[in-house]
């Protein structure tokens, strides 16, 4: 059989060691590249495209969830599972439409994490069991119904969630390499968009939407 190749995209070097540590007791999988930021994992695709790609969401320079399209539109076959720690009906639906083949928490144990992988490479989606029960019938009736009108963006759902983990203004900007004017005028945009008036109404208003839990 062929050996799977993996790349593993994590600014944390301990998530990368411990989904490295995870994998490779499986000898049809091999980890062909780690990288700690969007920019590098672009660098190296340029040189070694693999079969799956294990992608955080919260990256240093480019969010996870503006890279999927890229991706997918320049390697049609790279299949890409999410490992995210934010446990989100909206996000995982919101990816898995965007044709990512897995959506895991960091919390994910071996078991699952090779599950995902294998569903993966036959072209299946795996979702965290966590999330799986989030996504039933009646929460995505009520989804729908809170959602009814709203569209958010990817950077907007970033900087949302980041507000809700009781990030400042200044933090946000700098992890999205943004200038605090620009974060400011999102989270105003937010405010309207969502017909709050303050940040505990953007917490409360993404709990609803299933945003974060």
């Amino acid at each position: 059989m062929t050996k799977i190749k993996v790349a593993i995209t994590d600014d944390h070097p301990m998530v990368r060691f411990g989904l490295n540590e995870m994998l490779a007791p499986d000898r049809n999988i091999t980890v062909t590249g780690q990288y700690a930021s969007g920019n590098a994992l672009l660098a190296g695709l340029e040189l070694q495209v693999p079969d799956i790609l294990l992608l955080d969401i919260h990256l240093p320079d480019i969010p996870g969830s503006e890279l999927v399209p890229v991706l997918l539109e320049k390697y049609p076959d790279l299949k890409i599972i999410i490992v995210t720690g934010v446990e989100s009906a909206f996000l995982a639906k919101s990816l898995t439409d965007k044709k990512v083949k897995g959506y895991l928490l960091k919390s994910t144990g071996p078991q699952l994490l090779l599950k995902a992988i294998y569903s993966a490479m036959k072209d299946e989606v795996f979702i965290a069991p966590e999330v799986q029960d989030l996504l039933s019938q009646d929460n995505l009736r009520a989804q729908t119904k809170l959602n009814s009108g709203i569209l958010l963006s990817d950077r907007e759902i970033l900087i949302l969630q980041l507000i809700t983990q009781e990030y400042t203004t200044p933090e946000i900007a700098a992890t999205l390499h943004l200038s605090p004017r620009t974060i400011d005028n999102y989270r105003l945009g937010l405010m309207q968009k969502l017909d709050v008036k303050n940040l505990a109404g953007l917490v409360r208003k993404a709990m609803l939407m299933g945003i974060v839990m």
